[in-house]
């Protein structure tokens, strides 16, 4: 098992600003790219992208297309 790394995800609004930080610790960017695709798809969240950092390097980037939709950028 990998050592466990701390992933910041910001949840951005309409207007590009963040409206949510989560903070969760993973196994490695595969894990937190996982987890924030499950946080991002659940129907209790709205916000409009998802940036997924660990420490000051982005790892992942969604944003939402149509209600139950999203598109990876990166």
């Amino acid at each position: 098992m990998s050592a466990r790394v701390t992933n910041r995800f910001d949840l951005l609004d309409d207007s590009g600003t963040r409206s949510c930080l989560f903070i969760a610790e993973s196994f490695g960017d595969e894990h937190a790219v996982l987890l924030a695709r499950a946080l991002f798809e659940s129907s209790f969240v709205r916000m409009k992208c998802i940036k997924v950092w660990r420490d000051d390097v982005l790892v992942h980037e969604a944003e939402k297309l149509k209600p139950g939709r999203s598109r990876k950028i990166n």
